[in-house]
């Protein structure tokens, strides 16, 4: 076990409430919500872990527009296409340290998106708790934007559910971020939102074996916005005002792990992100 106190959970629940503080203020003001087309993404990751629980991973994400074709890529099914590699090396039993890179393609541009993050995760009873925090830079090809920077964190619950010789696996997780030009100047688009974009995601995965599983998800990301002042089709004015956008996702993954050897139960599978 990682765990054996039930203090362990007290930095989990103290970063819940962090979350909680920092998304208030986005419903404190007058807020237009709206949502979106409903996405559909298909993931598979893939992992190879080394004799003390390091590994390297990879994944790669298809994105498609339920009903709106306007934004794939020429004649192709989808709207996005990204293809993701990065290692994470454990510290010890709580902590570990990350980098990856991830490359996309969307309709006129490409983007790199450059990752380093830290994880904390403890066990309680089966439950398994992670804590993350990460910062990214994106960098755009062969456009004239500056790159950007991405600060988030991110909490989950997950666990394994016995049901004969597989397993069922839940996880519930919740991520904010916040945008800004490289060195930390905030974009326009975003400017006076202290949180810019939100993801509450449900799982749902069925461990065939220690080495593959599918899951079925369900995704609310939220991108929150100030939209200026505006006129409406009879003239009246639109002051400026808080502007959420959502997207409801809903996606598939296939998971697959690569053992250098056999490894400890605790360092099964994890199906949270990297």
């Amino acid at each position: 076990m990682w765990c054996k106190h039930h203090t362990a959970g007290r930095p989990l629940l103290g970063f819940l409430a962090f979350i909680l503080v920092a998304l208030t203020p986005l419903y404190a003001q007058q807020t237009e919500k709206s949502t979106g087309h409903t996405a559909l993404w298909s993931t598979f990751n893939a992992e190879y872990y080394l004799s003390k629980g390091s590994f390297m991973f990879f994944e790669s994400n298809l994105r498609h527009y339920r009903g709106n074709e306007n934004d794939n890529l020429g004649n192709l099914p989808f709207y996005r296409f990204q293809n993701m590699a990065g290692y994470e090396q454990r510290l010890n039993a709580h902590w570990a340290v990350g980098v990856s890179a991830k490359w996309v393609i969307e309709k006129g541009y490409n983007s790199v998106y450059s990752r380093l993050y830290f994880n904390h995760i403890s066990r309680i009873k089966g439950v398994e708790f992670l804590k993350q925090a990460a910062l990214e830079r994106i960098d755009f090809s062969g456009q004239a934007d500056e790159p950007h920077s991405r600060f988030s964190l991110l909490g989950a619950f997950s666990g394994n559910i016995a049901i004969g010789k597989s397993h069922l696996r839940p996880v519930i997780s919740g991520e904010v971020m916040s945008f800004a030009y490289w060195a930390f100047r905030r974009h326009p688009i975003y400017e006076n939102r202290r949180i810019d974009q939100t993801r509450l995601r449900l799982e749902l995965a069925w461990l065939f074996n220690p080495r593959l599983s599918v899951g079925l998800f369900m995704l609310r990301e939220t991108r929150y916005f100030k939209a200026l002042e505006k006129t409406d089709a009879n003239g009246n004015l639109i002051p400026e005002h808080n502007l959420n956008l959502i997207t409801p996702v809903y996606g598939v993954r296939v998971h697959l792990m690569m053992r250098h050897r056999n490894l400890p139960g605790e360092m099964e599978l994890r199906y949270l992100p990297y």
